[in-house]
């Protein structure tokens, strides 16, 4: 169990208390480097991978790569879940997703030129998804860099590396994690069919006009809150802050049909 800690992304269904503004909550513990003797490359690397989900504004990241912090979400098992499963102590901790890493390979280069002296480094990790409330992983994919760009330091060199895979990364989490937005009012209908609605979709999403998006009804089955698309809906524009117009294309008369139970209709990527 403890090396399926090492590489995974989880995610606990909550659908239902997820808010757009401060996006899914992300846990990162420490990726894991069988090379022992180089534990602060491992850590390196899963503050590199920190810093690139935090400056994506998509995520709201709580980082986990402390022993402190792994404590306290043991000892919040402990009491709130009275279990001792792994996925407990992590849920104490309220992510909705939890990321971590395995590093199979980090090499570095050294430049001997006296005009010219550095390093260049590669490496080779993967990233796991895995769904808290089964243990399921949900997806898996392996990120391999080219060599980086000579630099001064081997930790320059490293960073670089894993920079390099910045777009491969983003698009393995947008793939795999889609959001979802409250819809906040119904702006317009006829005959029983809604025309256009009012969603709160973060800005640093970058929507563009004509951007479509699923529209998605949460209903309670059982202990869970399960999604079920009922329309579509695109972009039209951007009223202030967080707050957009969307015109419904399809499932209008659906929506018009659940317009008392609004708090559970939103828009899905």
């Amino acid at each position: 169990m403890k090396h399926l800690i090492i590489g995974l992304i989880s995610f606990f269904i909550a659908w239902s208390s997820l808010y757009a503004q401060d996006g899914p909550r992300v846990g990162v513990p420490a990726f894991d480097f069988p090379e022992e003797n180089n534990l602060n490359l491992a850590n390196l690397v899963t503050e590199v991978v920190i810093d690139l989900l935090q400056n994506s504004g998509r995520y709201t990241v709580i980082d986990m790569t402390s022993e402190e912090q792994r404590q306290a979400a043991l000892d919040r098992a402990q009491e709130n879940y009275k279990a001792e499963n792994w996925i407990d102590a992590y849920s104490a901790l309220n992510p909705e997703l939890i990321l971590g890493g395995e590093i199979t390979s980090i090499k570095f280069v050294k430049s001997n030129s006296s005009t010219k002296p550095g390093y260049r480094a590669a490496i080779s990790f993967t990233l796991k998804l895995i769904e808290v409330e089964s243990s399921k992983i949900t997806a898996s994919d392996q990120f391999s860099s080219v060599r980086s760009e000579l630099r001064l330091t081997p930790e320059t060199a490293l960073t670089s590396a894993i920079e390099s895979l910045r777009p491969d990364i983003l698009n393995f989490f947008e793939t795999h994690i889609k959001q979802d937005f409250p819809v906040i009012r119904i702006n317009d209908f006829k005959k029983e069919r809604v025309l256009s609605i009012t969603a709160q979709i973060p800005q640093n999403l970058a929507l563009r006009k004509g951007d479509k998006l699923k529209i998605i009804h949460m209903e309670k089955i059982g202990d869970q809150m399960v999604p079920s698309i009922i329309g579509e809906a695109v972009v039209k524009t951007l009223i202030s802050g967080d707050y957009w117009n969307l015109d419904v294309k399809s499932g209008g008369d659906r929506m018009f049909m659940l317009k008392d139970d609004l708090t559970n209709i939103r828009c899905s990527e």
